[in-house]
């Protein structure tokens, strides 16, 4: 490392600065993939419920089936938002990846 002349020197410094940036996307996507696979089964499990027929059997008014059904509808679009989250999350990391590799 004593012999590296400053442009060598640069390009390591940037190597590593998009090394690094790599390494934060990764611990990113990470903790976005947990949470959203958290929220998706807390998710799912409340749809399991409310879905089941069980909890409609102990209600007869229109008006709380409805919102019954209403719940169902927003646990339903819940997962498909995060799915479509994942989704963007992937093309975004692309994208990302991309714009780091154009750099050098």
């Amino acid at each position: 490392m004593k012999n590296m002349s400053v442009n060598e020197l640069e390009k390591e410094l940037r190597k590593t600065k998009k090394e690094l940036e790599f390494i934060r996307l990764d611990r990113e996507e990470a903790i976005a993939e947990q949470d959203d696979d958290s929220l998706r089964e807390m998710v799912e499990d409340c749809l399991a419920v409310f879905e089941g027929g069980e909890v409609r059997e102990d209600f007869s008014t229109p008006w709380v089936l409805f919102h019954i059904e209403e719940l169902v509808n927003q646990f339903e679009r819940i997962i498909m938002h995060t799915e479509m989250r994942a989704e963007t999350r992937k093309d975004m990391r692309a994208i990302r990846e991309y714009m780091l590799e154009e750099e050098e």
